[in-house]
């Protein structure tokens, strides 16, 4: 007869009662997640600049990032609430279902007051009077229609003749000349131009619009998306002086232009691409209608 000592008698025991507990530890029920709602923020339209009476096109799409599907037609309480601009909507239901992880977009044409100024649009995803993700808003800058009036104008394209006519910043110029007749108040590297312009009396935006110089900044070696010759997107970063272009065209909703400049790939030459700026990128734009 085999003899245990007292501590081994003590494991085996111990290992005794777990093996015949374990179908018991394992047929307990998992407890489950509870169902969350939260909205949260897929894409939007940038904030539009524009003349006093002229209206526009917005949009704020906005993402289910919870587990439950917002019901439509005020079903389990989904709807939504509209404030300051979009105030007039009040407490309105949801027009379709939205799973998880799918999308929904609000988009209206609206024309802000003629007043110069910045207005906001924006509303609240909720349920039963609850709101269930942030803010969401768009604001539109209705600018003052004489702020034209004051713009300066240099003698001359201050890049070109020069060492300096194979440079962005010389194409720019004389698109602007082109446009306005005038010459803009900058001298300096691409990324000083809005600051610049702003100095000379020229009107400086977040919005695109056809007929005006973009300025795309270093910021920190971001990587710019554009379109390269065969119609596949890349990436590039700028460099630390910056890059303006022409802007000729708009598309994706205004998350997308179409610009003519020089010296893309650092080689003299004149060129065309389209670019995306979504609405985030750090761009500006000088105006040349006003």
């Amino acid at each position: 007869m085999l003899f245990l000592k007292g501590r081994t008698k003590f494991l085996l025991a111990v290992a005794i009662v777990l093996a015949s507990a374990l179908p018991l530890i394992l047929s307990q029920p998992q407890v489950q997640a509870a169902p969350s709602d939260s909205a949260g923020l897929d894409s939007q339209s940038v904030y539009p600049t524009i003349n006093p009476g002229d209206s526009v096109y917005i949009f704020v799409r906005v993402v289910n990032v919870g587990s439950t599907t917002w019901r439509a037609n005020g079903r389990d309480g989904y709807g939504f609430f509209g404030l300051d601009g979009w105030a007039t909507y009040g407490r309105a239901d949801l027009w379709r279902d939205v799973g998880p992880g799918s999308t929904i977009t609000f988009g209206d044409t609206v024309t802000p007051p003629t007043r110069p100024g910045v207005y906001r649009y924006g509303f609240l995803i909720t349920r039963y009077g609850q709101s269930i993700g942030p803010y969401f808003f768009i604001d539109i800058t209705v600018r003052d229609a004489g702020a034209g009036s004051s713009r300066r104008s240099l003698r001359q394209n201050p890049y070109c003749p020069g060492s300096f006519c194979d440079q962005c910043t010389a194409f720019a110029e004389e698109m602007m000349h082109e446009a306005t007749n005038l010459w803009m108040t900058v001298t300096g590297h691409a990324f000083q131009w809005p600051d610049q312009a702003r100095v000379g009396g020229w009107t400086v935006g977040s919005s695109p619009e056809t007929s005006s110089v973009i300025v795309m900044p270093y910021d920190n070696g971001r990587q710019y998306w554009y379109m390269d010759a065969d119609g596949g997107w890349r990436q590039t970063a700028i460099s630390s002086y910056g890059h303006v272009g022409w802007v000729d065209a708009i598309s994706c909703s205004g998350l997308c232009v179409h610009l003519r400049d020089r010296n893309w790939n650092l080689d003299g030459r004149d060129g065309e691409r389209w670019l995306w700026i979504g609405s985030w990128e750090p761009v500006s734009f000088i105006y040349s209608s006003y």
